[in-house]
């Protein structure tokens, strides 16, 4: 075993298995953790890890897991192929999930699953637009961002704001997700 493996379990691993199991959460095994890494569940511990464990980062993942549900990435092809074939480029604000295959499909994220890559206030300020919770109202997040479309879960309350939202309209839903775009 390589030695930066060992200082991981010491400082890492062990002290949040400890923890999960003082606050009394379930251990489940590898292949169910691996599992539910592909789902919600990756952007709950990012959300945690980065955010805290206390405060903020434990009240707005029980507010994300309630709002969220476990898409798979294969699910969003139609809803990518349609933004292709409608000509939409530019900046998208994606749902965390489908960051995977945005990726893999050539386009530009908002935010994907690496979450150590964009910081807990980041990722916290997602999470709240997202939930429409943040002091920071969505459609100035979408200005701030320079946001040109997005592509979300169909039940994100977001997708609820836009489709009021002037200067936006739904361009594609189906079961999964919802686009809308920014009028221009």
């Amino acid at each position: 075993m390589p030695a930066n493996l060992g200082t991981e379990a010491v400082t890492v691993q062990h002290p949040l298995t400890r923890y999960a199991r003082d606050a009394g959460w379930t251990i489940v095994p590898q292949d169910q953790a691996t599992t539910l890494r592909r789902g919600e569940s990756g952007l709950l511990v990012n959300l945690i890890v980065h955010v805290g464990m206390f405060d903020d980062g434990i009240e707005l993942a029980f507010h994300f897991m309630q709002s969220a549900e476990c898409v798979e990435s294969r699910g969003i092809f139609l809803d990518v192929k349609f933004a292709r074939g409608a000509g939409l480029n530019g900046h998208v604000f994606n749902h965390y999930g489908f960051g995977g295959y945005l990726i893999s499909a050539g386009v530009p994220t908002f935010i994907d699953g690496r979450g150590e890559l964009y910081g807990g206030e980041f990722i916290k300020g997602y999470v709240e637009a997202v939930n429409l919770l943040g002091e920071e109202p969505l459609d100035k997040l979408l200005d701030r961002w320079r946001i040109d479309w997005t592509l979300l879960a169909k039940d994100t309350p977001a997708n609820k704001l836009l489709a009021r939202l002037p200067g936006w309209h739904r361009a594609y839903s189906d079961e999964q997700a919802t686009i809308f775009v920014r009028d221009r």
